[in-house]
C-alpha cells in the first residue's frame, strides 16, 4: 500500500490537506480524494489543500482535482489550493483551472 501524500485535519465543515511531497503521483491522489468526497458526504464544506511542497502536478492528477470539484460543487463546497509554488500556480492559470479553485496564499485556517 502506497504511503499517504498527506495529513489531513478536519475541524467541523473545513478539511485541511497538508501535501508533504513534491510530485503528486497519480495513485496518492486518487486516493486522498476518495477520502475527501467521504468528508463532504459527512458535511464538509472547505477543503484546504496546502500546496507549498508541490513542485509537480501531472495533467491526470489535473483531472482527478476537477472530478472531485463536479462533486464538491453539487454541496456548495468551495476548494482553495493554498500556497503553491509559482510553476504550480502557473499550470493552473495555463489550464485555467484557476476559475474553478481558489488559489490562495497565507494560513490554512484563514483561506
Amino acid at each position: 500500500m502506497p504511503q499517504p501524500i498527506a495529513t489531513v485535519e478536519q475541524v467541523q465543515d473545513r478539511v485541511i490537506v497538508r501535501v508533504h511531497v513534491t510530485e503528486v503521483l497519480t495513485d496518492g491522489l486518487r486516493e486522498l480524494t476518495l477520502d475527501m468526497r467521504l468528508r463532504l458526504d459527512d458535511g464538509a464544506r472547505t477543503f484546504v489543500f496546502c500546496f507549498d511542497k508541490v513542485e509537480f502536478l501531472p495533467s491526470a492528477c489535473l483531472a482527478l482535482l476537477l472530478m472531485f470539484y463536479q462533486d464538491a460543487k453539487k454541496h456548495d463546497a468551495r476548494i482553495v489550493l493554498l500556497n503553491c509554488q509559482e510553476n504550480v500556480a502557473l499550470l493552473l492559470r495555463l489550464a485555467r483551472l484557476n476559475v474553478l479553485f481558489e488559489l490562495a496564499q497565507g494560513e490554512p485556517y484563514e483561506a
